[in-house]
């Protein structure tokens, strides 16, 4: 057998497949070049005919030989004149920016038409490339559209249909794993909530820099472009805590907007017009801030020489909205969002559709552009085809089911927990209830929102249908309209056809709790979570409120460090001078603990810091607050015995206060000495 020579194919590009005349093999994007070793017999029969090993070199070494296959030398030409291809034939993996937005309002940005916003980057980047105008999120809350956006799976499937419940995320067949599988230098930073990163797939970064990504830099993320860009391909999932609460944008942000026009709409009351205003400017400056962080990324990736190979997608984790029902609801303010895919040269730019999407379809859409392999059983569909004009759109109606925050039993079961349905078709939007709900605080019914405008009050069976068209902020409900019946209920059933062919369980859920705000399962029982509380002998101790779970328990000795008069920074109408959480707080620094318990696996740790409500906005003294009546006798630097829980009503954490009794230096001191002793506490 005698060396004939070599051919190199130059290869850089996609995972590309081929076959030829029985040969198959695939060219990867780690590879640098292909060397074709031409290898013939001393004295062949004739035809004169040739043996061919292919092996891919790289830089470490052969990656792979494909299987000798017996072929003519005119086909070794041939097949070397098809391999041979050039960089330009196929462009290499696209590095992939995932910018997910926290918490913004989808008509805040200046490609959706608002004139008002100042977000130059993301307006530059979205009319460079593809805008689906129209997409709905799985659902309205942070973790669980994040944990859709890594799985692509709907929140029931998943089983993360929660921002606060005990079960994690699958990493089976996650966005980073697939992409990492792809040859992908993968990277986190933001909001994160699976724990590991590196169990999810990413190679690099932090998984709990969310109140530090962008608004304190990005060093971290440009020192992994630096040392990783050009080398490999790389996904960035960029997820800021912004405009995310709290809303505290730089100067220079919330000076662009002092002299802006902002237009009120109709639905604001003129005593509520100031108000609405100012949080509407707040809102802006931190959608600035964000653009500027973006328009940072995209100046790192310029100097780097990669922003010209790079896809960016754009999304937004929940909506927010200043003075409608948003996050946590099942209306168009809480779940809508824009979404764009660019890539400079790649992508048509300048193209806009209207076409009903989801955001499930981001995550094949990405792998689809990478190359990467799409796992069998996701929820989405690839958008690539409508991008590349090749079919016009993917769903006739969209669904989605609504969840409070926190999972209320605990082997987590949606079916349980859920309390809307929804559908709506390009017109009509279809809301039913399957239990009663309204914003409240006092565990009577599930809390929908936090801090956002609060939620109408809905009774079980209660049924929403809004005309989107002549009333997208869903301000008119036409359920009980003459002749909407029969629209109603195909759409009904078309929502509870999808929740079926997706895997949901029949429906389980339970009435409102009593009045006295214990939690009640079917038949009035306890939940299991409830009962695993009660046979806890210290949870039981603590001076609880009826029905309410302990999960820490804290008694400590502090030193008194004064008033602050702290102002909600809500969206509620009733922000900041009613709804109840603006007034001074009593501030103590914990000098060490007398006892400290967490019979939940959600309680506090140990804090060195404890502040409680002592006044309302006018500073007039909470009546029902403990500790109130103490503290205003209480000089800066005084000892105190403070106590405190942990606690949790089913559908909200609370610290309420259980003592504060003042005492002297050497009381203090003795106390802490003996909690210190073997067997003190």
């Amino acid at each position: 057998m005698a060396r004939v020579g070599t051919i190199a194919c130059p290869c850089i590009g996609r995972d590309r497949r081929f076959f030829f005349n029985g040969l198959l093999g695939s060219l990867d994007p780690r590879s640098l070049a292909w060397e074709l070793e031409l290898m013939q017999d001393d004295d062949p029969p004739p035809p004169r005919r040739a043996l061919l090993i292919a092996s891919l070199r790289t830089p470490k070494g052969t990656y792979m030989h494909i299987k000798p296959r017996t072929l003519s030398v005119s086909f070794i030409l041939a097949a070397c004149a098809v391999l041979s291809f050039s960089p330009e034939a196929f462009a290499a993996q696209p590095n992939i920016v995932f910018i997910i937005s926290d918490d913004h309002d989808n008509e805040h940005l200046g490609f959706m038409g608002n004139e008002s916003v100042h977000t130059p980057n993301l307006d530059r980047l979205a009319n460079s490339g593809t805008v689906f105008s129209v997409a709905h999120l799985p659902m309205s809350r942070c973790h669980p559209t994040l944990a859709s956006f890594l799985s692509g799976r709907w929140p029931h499937q998943s089983g993360i249909y929660y921002n606060y419940g005990t079960k994690k995320l699958s990493t089976s067949n996650s966005l980073p794993a697939q992409l990492k599988k792809a040859g992908y230098a993968t990277y986190v930073e933001g909001k994160y909530w699976e724990g590991d990163p590196r169990e999810m797939g990413f190679t690099h970064g932090k998984g709990k820099t969310a109140r530090t990504f962008v608004r304190k830099g990005q060093d971290d993320l440009f020192s992994f472009i630096d040392e990783v860009g050009g080398k490999k391909p790389l996904f960035i999932w960029w997820a800021p805590l912004i405009p995310h609460t709290p809303h505290n944008p730089p100067k220079k942000y919330r000076e662009l907007f002092t002299d802006v026009k902002i237009p009120v709409p109709a639905h604001v009351s003129a005593e509520n017009q100031e108000t609405f205003l100012r949080k509407e400017r707040l809102s802006f400056a931190m959608e600035a801030w964000l653009d500027d962080g973006v328009g940072q990324l995209e100046r790192k990736l310029k100097e780097k020489g990669l922003y010209e190979n790079t896809l960016f997608v754009f999304l937004i984790d929940n909506g927010w909205c200043n003075g409608r029902p948003s996050k946590g609801s099942p209306f168009e303010k809480g779940v809508r969002t824009p979404v764009f895919f660019t890539w400079p040269g790649k992508i048509k730019g300048a193209q806009r559709f209207g076409c009903l999407t989801s955001t499930l379809d981001v995550f094949p859409t990405i792998l689809d552009y990478a190359e990467a392999e799409i796992p069998e059983g996701i929820a989405g569909k690839s958008l690539r085809p409508i991008i590349d004009g090749k079919t016009k759109e993917n769903r006739e109606v969209l669904f989605g089911a609504s969840y409070p925050a926190f999972a209320t039993n605990d082997d987590q079961r949606p079916e349980r927990d859920i309390y809307a349905i929804y559908a709506r078709d390009k017109r009509w939007k279809y809301i039913f209830y399957l239990q009663g709900v309204r914003a409240s605080r006092n565990g009577k019914y599930f809390r929908i929102q936090s801090i956002a405008t609060e939620f109408p009050t809905r009774k079980k069976g209660d049924e929403d249908l809004y005309d989107l068209n002549a009333d997208p902020l869903e301000l008119k409900n036409l359920a009980a309209k003459p002749g909407q019946a029969e629209r109603m209920k195909k759409m009904r059933a078309l929502a509870i056809k999808w929740w079926k062919d997706t895997g949901g369980k029949a429906f389980d859920t339970r009435p409102p709790p009593a009045d006295n705000g214990e939690p009640q399962s079917k038949g009035g029982k306890k939940n299991r979570r409830q009962k695993k509380a009660g046979k806890n002998k210290e949870a039981e101790a603590a001076p609880a409120k009826k029905g309410n779970q302990v999960l820490s328990r804290h008694i400590t000795v502090a030193v008194f460090k004064g008033k602050e008069y702290r102002l909600c920074r809500g969206r509620t109408s009733r922000c900041p001078k009613t709804c109840g959480q603006s007034g001074e707080f009593a501030v103590f620094a914990v000098e060490g603990y007398l006892e400290y318990e967490k019979p939940g696996k959600y309680g506090d740790p140990m804090k060195k810091i404890f502040r409680f409500q002592v006044s309302d906005f006018d500073k007039k003294p909470l009546e029902n607050s403990p500790g109130s009546k103490m503290v205003a006798s209480m000089k800066d630097g005084d000892y105190a015995r403070l106590e405190w829980n942990h606690e949790y009503d089913g559908s909200m954490p609370s610290r309420p206060v259980r003592l504060v009794k003042k005492i002297g230096k050497a009381e203090a001191l003795t106390l802490l000495e003996k909690a210190r002793k073997p067997g003190g506490q």
